[in-house]
């Protein structure tokens, strides 16, 4: 059951993906077929006989049973041509790496978080991160989270499986890296490196890329957030663990 419902993920990850170059795809065949229609080129054929042929000349075979006039030949020549046009090589990259997904986990994590809408970005999967990856788990199983991480192979490590996660391995102050995140299109990031000047800097690049989306900063030292302008933007919002679970162990002793 698992593996049919990951097989069901991936499919909706590579349609996604390559939508819009499978109705482009489509559009041609039936911009085919009317022309066939139009130029009577296969007066026998029905409009589905007609869609077989467009096919058949997309993948190079020749098509004259009951042909006339010089369209079809035109069409063998033209339609694998822009097929290759509009196919090209997303689509065929798209379902190459899908396939040797194993070798290249890279690229096809990439991929899914290029698919992924209204889902969680954490940067930094420190002990900070994958604590806050588990319990974000044990509440809401179903969310869609992408890490990003320059180290490797993070994902196995929290024993993360299915198409709900990706692995983003790069750098998070890397605007290219948060793009490939897709983080103007999640519903929330949480900044969770342990290195101030990294979260503040990636804090900084965020509010460029994603300005409604609710952005959560780490900050040891809770007072710098005071002195960026950055801090007086509505969708950010620092936090310094240390504050919390003191305020927090207070209230325990002196209960």
């Amino acid at each position: 059951m698992n593996r049919t419902k990951q097989f069901l993920q991936s499919l909706s990850i590579i349609l996604k993906s390559i939508g819009w170059n499978l109705a482009l795809f489509a559009l041609l065949m039936a911009v085919a077929v009317l022309v066939f229609q139009a130029t009577n080129s296969f007066p026998a054929s029905t409009w589905l006989d007609l869609l077989v042929n467009a096919f058949h000349m997309v993948i190079l075979e020749r098509v004259m049973d009951g042909a006339q006039g010089i369209t079809p030949a035109l069409a063998t020549f033209l339609l694998p041509i822009l097929s290759i046009f509009i196919l090209g090589e997303g689509a065929l990259r798209v379902l190459s790496i899908f396939i040797q997904r194993g070798e290249h986990r890279k690229e096809w994590d990439e991929i899914m978080a290029k698919s992924f809408r209204g889902h969680v970005v954490i940067c930094g999967a420190g002990e900070m991160g994958k604590a806050v990856v588990r319990h974000m788990l044990s509440t809401h199983p179903q969310e869609k989270i992408v890490l990003m991480e320059i180290k490797p192979d993070i994902l196995p490590e929290l024993g993360l499986t299915g198409g709900q996660f990706a692995h983003i391995q790069g750098d998070m102050t890397d605007i290219e890296m948060l793009k490939k995140a897709n983080c103007p299109q999640a519903r929330m990031i949480i900044v969770s490196s342990g290195d101030d000047s990294h979260n503040l800097e990636t804090a900084v690049k965020l509010n460029s890329l994603c300005r409604d989306v609710p952005i959560w900063v780490r900050l040891h030292n809770a007072g710098l957030a005071d002195l960026l302008e950055v801090s007086k933007k509505p969708n950010i919002h620092f936090f310094s663990p240390y504050q919390q679970a003191a305020e927090s162990l207070v209230k325990q002793l002196l209960k």
